[in-house]
Formats: structure tokens, sequence, C-alpha cells
């Protein structure tokens, strides 16, 4: 993957704008809630 292609990761952009990001394993089932907010 190239930055043409992608010119941020979503990943970092969250993490520079404070959003504790979390996550599990690649291929592992994660789910997340906060309030009425469920990420998975």
């Amino acid at each position: 993957m190239t930055s043409q292609m992608v010119p941020f990761f979503v990943e970092d952009e969250l993490k520079r704008n404070g959003v504790a990001f979390v996550k599990a394993g690649d291929w592992e089932p994660y789910v997340v809630g906060d309030g009425m907010l469920i990420a998975g």
C-alpha cells in the first residue's frame, strides 16, 4: 500500500486525536461498547 492510495491510517489519526483505540489480534473477535455505541 502506498501513500498515494491511502494518505493516512485511521488508527493513527484516531490516536493522534486522543481516542482510546483498542484492538484484538488479527482475525480475533472483539467488541467494544460505550453508551449506545457498539463497535466490533
